[in-house]
């Protein structure tokens, strides 16, 4: 049987008789199986984005232009789409350039796409683009977390880079 408490006086006597029909007579809720059961709820309902300020500025203009996209971006899932669009079409910029490369007497530096580029290009073409979607799809799905647009924008601006250096060596080389 549960334990009852008496509610009269506000001080939550314990009863000593059981009179069921006195309404000033209540369980006990602080004994009951809910405060026995052990388990862990993770309550933290942030997304990693802390609106609080912090003195700790960087002063590594980079890092503090990737930290405010990375909070433009949380806001404006539309931008973050055409960022992870134009990242595939860089991706297949990428191969491209490097299959030119290649034909033009160069040589991959990448060890996994020398060696698919070597067996079969159409598979390394397929293994390219679906690398480049499982990486599109990861950035999307985990799209409000801060560290993983900070790691998408991060691997946007190397392909970037990786893209002007396969035209400056169109360019002035092949």
């Amino acid at each position: 049987m549960k334990e009852l408490i008496c509610s009269t006086d506000k001080t939550l006597i314990q009863c000593k008789s059981e009179c069921f029909e006195c309404k000033y007579h209540i369980r006990d809720r602080r004994i009951t199986e809910r405060r026995k059961k052990i388990g862990f709820r993770f309550l933290e309902r942030r997304e990693d984005f802390d609106r609080r300020k912090t003195n700790q500025k960087s002063s590594n203009f980079f890092t503090n232009f990737i930290h405010k996209e990375a909070v433009r971006l949380r806001k404006n899932q539309g931008l973050l789409a055409i960022i992870i669009i134009v990242f595939n079409f860089l991706n297949l910029g990428d191969y491209i350039f490097t299959t030119k490369a290649l034909a033009a007497g160069l040589t991959e530096i990448n060890p996994v796409m020398n060696s698919l580029l070597a067996t079969n290009p159409t598979l390394a073409l397929a293994f390219k683009l679906i690398s480049g979607s499982v990486v599109s799809f990861l950035m999307w799905r985990f799209r409000k977390n801060r560290k993983m647009i900070v790691l998408s924008l991060s691997v946007f601006f190397c392909y970037i880079i990786l893209n002007f250096y396969h035209i400056f060596n169109a360019i002035f080389i092949y």
